[in-house]
C-alpha cells in the first residue's frame, strides 16, 4: 500500500487517540482510530485489537468488514487526495481538518521506523 497510506493511518490515529489504544471516546468510539461498534465497525474487542483496527482503517482486499465499512484503500482516488481529505473519507470526523497537523510528524515517524 505504500508509505503514503501508512502516513495517513498514523496521522489519523494520532488525531483520534494520540496513538493510544483507548477503551473510551466520543459516544462509543474505541481504539486507535476511535471506530464505533454502533456504526458497524465491529465489537469493542475487535476495535481495541490494533491489528484488526488497522486492517479496518486500510480496508481493501483484507477488509474484515467488506460491505459494512470503507477503509482508505476503498476510497477511489485516495492517493491523490490531501492527507486530510483521505483520512476524513475513512473517519467521517466532526473535525475533518484536524488531521493536517499530523502530516509532518507522521511522515517523520515513518522515516524513523523505515
Amino acid at each position: 500500500m505504500g508509505d503514503r497510506a501508512i502516513v495517513v493511518a498514523l496521522a489519523a490515529a494520532a488525531q483520534e487517540s494520540s496513538l493510544r489504544n483507548i477503551d473510551w471516546g466520543d459516544r462509543d468510539s474505541v481504539g486507535l482510530y476511535q471506530q464505533r461498534p454502533s456504526t458497524g465497525w465491529g465489537t469493542v474487542a475487535q476495535l481495541t485489537d490494533p491489528v484488526h483496527a488497522t486492517k479496518l482503517f486500510f480496508g481493501g482486499r483484507t477488509n474484515p468488514n467488506v460491505g459494512k465499512t470503507r477503509g482508505l484503500l476503498d476510497v477511489k482516488g485516495w492517493s491523490g487526495m490531501s492527507l486530510t481529505a483521505a483520512a476524513q473519507a475513512v473517519q467521517l470526523s466532526a473535525h475533518p481538518t484536524a488531521y493536517a497537523k499530523w502530516e509532518g510528524p507522521a511522515a517523520s515517524w515513518l522515516a524513523t521506523l523505515g
